[in-house]
């Protein structure tokens, strides 16, 4: 009897049956490895970019990749140089330069938060020491009307030197207040003045009395000018030991 002839034709299904399985597995596994390789490419690099994250995203992420390295490092190190141990020191050199931009993003962004609040803490510097200066001003203003008035009222005969003196008292204290030690050289000029008209007027006991309390305290205000540029003149002396 021949051999029936439906043979080769169940040998030739079978052949195609199996390269089919073949290229089923081999296409399965070069989908594995793609889906390996893209999800070792997302967990290497972050969803955001540096510039869009925060500074506490990017402070965990520093500590993250740190913890990793360390990791890695462990990994790539003893032993003989092999295949693996070749990939494992790329692994972990890849993750240095991860660490190290994201280091530098952390850095730019704490830098940044750093200036934003000088900017506003300036802000608030600047609107205080302009109110301050405006204060200190309005009050200088009124205590020389007060001052001229009081003077003008002893110039008068009509109160005495220790009401208008008081008036000069805080005149000179808001003067300072406001120009700091310029302010002195001012106060004196003013009491020299002051004295040099008691000194023209007629002389009595009571003038001679007004004219000491004056001098007085032009005599004070010359002091403190002079022991601030004695300080001035030490620190001086300071630099040439």
């Amino acid at each position: 009897m021949n051999p029936p002839t439906l043979w080769p034709v169940i040998v030739l299904l079978v052949a195609v049956a199996a390269s089919a399985t073949f290229a089923q597995e081999k296409q399965t596994s070069d989908a594995d490895d793609t889906s390996t390789e893209t999800v070792s490419k997302v967990e290497q690099e972050p969803a955001k970019s540096y510039d869009e994250m925060g500074f506490e995203e990017l402070d965990a992420l520093v500590k993250q990749l740190a913890a990793k390295l360390k990791d890695q490092e462990s990994l790539g190190s003893g032993g003989a140089i092999t295949e693996e141990r070749i990939e494992e020191q790329q692994k972990a050199n890849e993750l240095r330069e991860q660490l190290f931009k994201a280091n530098m993003a952390l850095r730019k962004k704490g830098a940044e938060i750093r200036q934003v609040e000088r900017e506003k803490w300036l802000g608030h510097l600047n609107e205080l020491t302009t109110r301050l200066d405006d204060m200190k001003r309005e009050r200088f203003t009124i205590l020389e009307k007060f001052y001229e008035a009081s003077k003008a009222k002893y110039d008068a005969g009509r109160v005495g030197i220790d009401v208008a003196l008081a008036a000069e008292i805080e005149l000179a204290d808001a003067e300072f207040e406001l120009h700091g030690r310029d302010a002195y050289k001012t106060r004196m000029i003013r009491l020299r003045e002051w004295q040099e008209e008691i000194e023209a007027g007629e002389a009595n006991e009571r003038r001679q009395e007004d004219y000491l309390k004056v001098k007085s305290q032009f005599l004070k205000t010359y002091i403190e000018y002079l022991k601030g540029t004695e300080e001035s003149y030490r620190e001086i002396l300071k630099r040439y030991p």
